[in-house]
């Protein structure tokens, strides 16, 4: 994929399944096929905002793309899909998989979002990479 007129985009990826780690590293491989990854955080646990659903895996992700946000956004809603996710099992706490566009060309686009922990952790980390 060319990265002409590239774009920079903040993902979050999470999954709180019996399997979330193999879905979190297979989120990971989808969107490199939408890009580059310029960066990662690491892979951490961290428990549901509601306190109640089964504990995330989480990671943050930077990727460099010629996709456009709304176009990325889509991509984040097919890749989720093809984890299994449907309105059914988030209803239900059970959440395959999770990936949202939280900033795009520096601008926060998920101000919820990127005011969560389960973001804030893996942002850190690759903010500091620099």
């Amino acid at each position: 994929m060319s990265l002409t007129n590239t774009n920079t985009a903040v993902i979050c990826i999470g999954s709180n399944t019996a399997d979330r780690e193999a879905r979190v590293k297979q989120a990971i491989a989808a969107f490199a096929t939408l890009g580059s990854i310029m960066r990662q955080s690491s892979i951490y646990d961290n428990a549901a905002d509601n306190g109640i659903d089964p504990p995330y895996l989480n990671t943050v992700i930077l990727l460099a793309t010629a996709l456009s946000h709304a176009e990325l956004c889509a991509k984040c809603c097919h890749i989720e899909a093809a984890a299994g996710r449907t309105p059914e099992s988030k209803a239900r706490g059970s959440v395959p998989l999770d990936a949202d566009v939280v900033i795009f060309n520096n601008a926060v686009m998920r101000p919820r979002d990127y005011a969560r922990p389960y973001f804030t952790m893996g942002y850190k980390q690759i903010v500091t990479e620099r």
